[in-house]
């Protein structure tokens, strides 16, 4: 009885951690639409579907078990876009759109900026060490 509960509740979070690389580059790109300006958004829920799907039968986990992964998927699905408009709204009302245009080029420099650095050695969030220029 005791391991069933365990397993219930380690069930999600390893779902979590199974799906997380799959989130962190969603969240990395661009929202688009199918008009080549992002990322297809549909073809993007295929994609996490059929992962889980291949996890759940590696993990050898049964149809209930599957169902109950698959709603819990859904319901935390739902929240980050429930969240995710809160906090849009939060942010319209704080910045007027010069501020709101000024923000997301800045974001965009960084971005630009991560990546050129990104897989160089001691270059990580801005660290310096390890690239060419000689600290004194």
């Amino acid at each position: 009885m005791k391991t069933q509960r365990i397993s219930k509740l380690l069930a999600p979070a390893l779902l979590a951690l199974a799906v997380a690389p799959f989130a962190l580059t969603v969240q990395a790109g661009p929202y688009g639409d199918k008009t080549g300006n992002g990322f297809d958004r549909e073809e993007m829920q295929q994609r996490h579907a059929e992962f889980r799907q291949t996890l759940h039968e590696r993990a050898g986990l049964d149809d209930a078990t599957r169902e109950e992964l698959n709603g819990a998927h859904e319901e935390h699905w739902a929240a980050m876009r429930e969240l995710h408009e809160q906090h849009r709204a939060q942010v319209d009302e704080i910045l007027d759109d010069e501020q709101q245009a000024a923000l997301e080029d800045a974001m965009q420099e960084m971005r630009e900026e991560f990546r050129d650095g990104h897989g160089k050695p001691g270059r990580h969030h801005g660290d310096r060490r390890g690239s060419d220029d000689t600290e004194e």
